[in-house]
């Protein structure tokens, strides 16, 4: 497909001040991708992002949504592992890779959470997320449909109910408070994975 130099996104600029309005398209580095969304779902958690009360969120404008999915658009320098038309899902979480729950695994409750200097990011919570035409994502958090574990972690981790470990996690959820939402318990919502791997395995 042909990138366009702007497109349209949701923006939040204050507190339930949300606009639909022209953004431009993020340039690729290496080890990213371009990502044309597709679907993005909305749930409890932006209620919170809209009225500016989540932890971690950035001053000024940024673009909501962490629940989103869709198609490999461009491929930045370096990156193999996808080709342009793929469908993948996405993880919203980057951890630090430095504290002690990133270096264990549980990057979704990272003790950096919000700190973007340290490294940490959490699409469209801490930093610009999936309310738009195209986003830009590190490879290693565009999911192919055949990782189940991971797809539910992309979904839904967000609210710390599912937690992946990983590689080795072999689609185990880990149950756990979360920094940002202490009263998150257990799994949620699993409708809303499978039909994530429904969309993505189609067509």
């Amino acid at each position: 497909m042909a990138i366009p130099s702007t497109m349209k996104a949701v923006v939040l600029h204050g507190a339930d001040d949300m606009r639909v309005q022209p953004w431009p398209v993020p340039e690729l580095g290496p080890g990213e991708v371009l990502l044309k969304v597709e679907v993005a779902s909305i749930c409890g958690t932006d209620v919170k992002v809209l009225h500016r009360k989540l932890q971690g969120q950035p001053e000024g404008q940024f673009i909501m949504g962490h629940e989103y999915a869709g198609t490999v658009a461009a491929l930045g320098p370096g990156v193999d592992e996808f080709r342009v038309g793929d469908r993948v899902a996405v993880e919203v979480h980057k951890g630090c890779e430095r504290c002690e729950n990133c270096i264990k695994g549980w990057y979704t409750s990272c003790l950096n959470y919000g700190n973007m200097a340290k490294g940490h990011r959490a699409k469209g919570l801490t930093c610009d997320g999936g309310f738009r035409r195209v986003c830009r994502q590190p490879h290693q958090h565009a999911l192919p449909p055949a990782r189940q574990s991971h797809l539910r972690a992309g979904l839904h981790g967000h609210h710390g109910r599912l937690a992946s470990v990983g590689p080795r996690s072999h689609g185990r959820l880990h149950r756990r408070r979360d920094r940002a939402d202490p009263q998150a318990r257990g799994p949620s919502a699993s409708w809303r994975c499978s039909s994530a791997r429904r969309w993505a395995r189609s067509g």
